[in-house]
């Protein structure tokens, strides 16, 4: 059977504010992990995944590992469903929390100590990845203001066996490691997606258009410490001499609606590491989602106060529980 592979980058960056702290740096795994390949078929110029990506929500806690490890896995169940309905997208993603309550240091129960990529491989490899609309949805963030993550107890919404019943079956068989620009590439122009971070300066963080442009004083060496993890989901070898468009975790308030294009320059001036995974089989699913309780009720809009980049700001999620409310019976 032909092998799939899911390509997640992850780019380290500084802890220049909480919301950007969540990826732990390992500097063994790039010796430990197998290198990714690529493929022998020539890459075309350009290549997007952009039509699959759901809502952009922004993370809580140090989560943006596993955000960015659930969305770039949400983007390739909905490409291998055929979904073409943004609604349903979103509707189908899958949850975050459930990586990093699997993953985290057990005493770490406000999540603000980030991931490694050691822990989260394990999970992913291990566990697989549960739904949105069984752990979140309709009764947690960012469904309502009543936060799983962070908390300040030990607590996962019931039943976490039922979750790890169905949740292997998104498990990845194996992850790959590369630090090249062009297997980034690679892996992009084989209809995967992947997620991509940089040591992130100021100019990252407070970004507010849909290109990111690093000001010639920041110098990666002046940044050093807890990085962040975001999902590369597109490429273009003629915009802007080349780039990349990634995914952020920070809501749709960052960037151009969470988005924002990174020139291949800078992404390799920034870069540490990408992990390129592998599914252990192709899924299928019912094209209609539905809880595992028998009753239940649909989440009402509400705005919610978040912290992102050390400001506070309101989320608004009507847009996000209108596309769960319309397709989750």
């Amino acid at each position: 059977m032909q092998k799939l592979i899911l390509a997640f980058v992850f780019l380290v960056f500084s802890f220049q504010a909480a919301f950007t702290q969540g990826y732990i740096h390992d500097s063994t795994i790039f010796n430990t992990a197998p290198e990714f390949a690529g493929t022998r078929a020539e890459i075309p110029e350009k290549s997007s995944l952009a039509g699959y990506v759901p809502l952009v929500v922004p993370q809580t806690g140090g989560t943006c590992m596993a955000n960015s490890f659930a969305m770039a896995r949400s983007i390739m169940l909905a490409k291998q469903l055929r979904l073409t309905d943004p609604k349903m997208i979103t509707a189908f993603q899958l949850s975050p929390y459930f990586l990093y309550y699997l993953s985290r240091d057990k005493n770490d129960l406000e999540c603000k100590k980030g991931l490694s990529a050691t822990q989260i491989i394990n999970t992913v490899k291990n566990n697989g990845f549960a739904h949105m609309f069984d752990v979140e949805y309709p009764a947690y963030f960012p469904f309502t203001n009543n936060f799983l993550c962070p908390s300040n107890k030990d607590f996962y919404p019931p039943v976490l066996s039922e979750h790890l019943g169905y949740s292997k079956k998104y498990a990845v068989e194996e992850v790959y490691v590369t630090k090249s620009v062009d297997m980034i590439k690679a892996a992009i122009s084989l209809t995967l997606p992947v997620v991509v971070g940089i040591t992130t300066p100021p100019s990252f963080d407070n970004l507010q258009q849909s290109v990111w442009n690093p000001l010639k004083t920041e110098k990666k060496t002046n940044f050093k410490g807890t990085g962040h993890a975001v999902v590369v989901i597109s490429y273009d070898d003629n915009y802007l001499g080349g780039a990349f468009q990634i995914v952020n975790s920070w809501g749709e308030q960052w960037g151009d609606k969470g988005t924002a294009w990174v020139r291949y320059t800078d992404l390799s001036s920034w870069l540490d590491i990408a992990f390129i995974m592998e599914p252990k089989q192709t899924t299928s699913a019912s094209p209609t989602p539905k809880k595992s309780e028998t009753k239940y009720k649909k989440a009402k809009p509400n705005s919610i106060q978040i912290t992102t980049s050390n400001k506070k700001r309101k989320y608004d999620n009507k847009n996000l529980i209108n596309a769960f409310n319309a397709y989750i019976k």
